[in-house]
């Protein structure tokens, strides 16, 4: 029987704009855009990486960015494109949490993060129907890597057969299958077949 359970952010709960995203980052970058190395799923550079490991702060990812950029652009616009990858919690996912807080579940938040859209996210939503948040920025470990499953399992001390996490990548879920034994599902409407 479940009683954990650990959500990813972006893909299970937030939506995506990647398209969105990476056509303000080449209006911003011209001719350099492809010095960011981002490929269409919006991930890429080294510089990326750092970022969501908390690695670089803000203020020097958007320095470094700066250096790409059409001259006259300010941070404030680097900052704007750089969240636009959030396309908003649809509300029935948010209802949909707070069933399953209401029903005696745990939760738990496990996201690949940074500063910038980390504030994004809060500046918009309250997360506190979460028990505890594992952020990658944070804890300066990023998904599919083994031993951010692990740091999360030896943390809460959790049952794996009473733990699911749900998350849209199938190289995470194989990472937490294959490290900590948790049960994984891609999606919310997966986690409801499986409740």
């Amino acid at each position: 029987m479940i009683h954990n359970i650990i959500l990813d952010m972006g893909g299970v709960l937030m939506q995506h704009n990647i398209p969105g995203c990476i056509a303000r980052l080449k209006e911003l970058t011209g001719d350099n855009f492809s010095r960011l190395g981002m490929d269409d799923k919006g991930e890429g550079t080294e510089l990326m990486e750092l970022f969501e490991k908390g690695l670089v702060s803000l203020d020097d990812f958007l320095t470094q960015v700066l250096t790409l950029c059409v001259p006259g652009t300010t941070r404030e616009q680097v900052l704007e494109a750089w969240v636009t990858i959030h396309a908003g919690i649809p509300q029935e996912r948010l209802n949909y949490v707070h069933q399953l807080k209401e029903q005696g579940y745990k939760l738990y938040l496990l996201s690949n993060n940074n500063d910038a859209c980390w504030q994004d996210i809060l500046d918009h939503y309250d997360m506190s129907v979460f028990d505890e948040l594992f952020l990658s920025h944070k804890i300066h470990i990023i998904k599919p890597d083994a031993a951010l499953f692990e740091y999360v399992q030896e943390h809460l001390q959790l049952n794996p057969d009473e733990t699911v996490f749900v998350d849209d990548l199938e190289a995470n879920r194989l990472a937490a299958e294959q490290s900590v034994g948790w049960h994984t599902v891609p999606s919310l409407d997966e986690l409801k077949r499986l409740l």
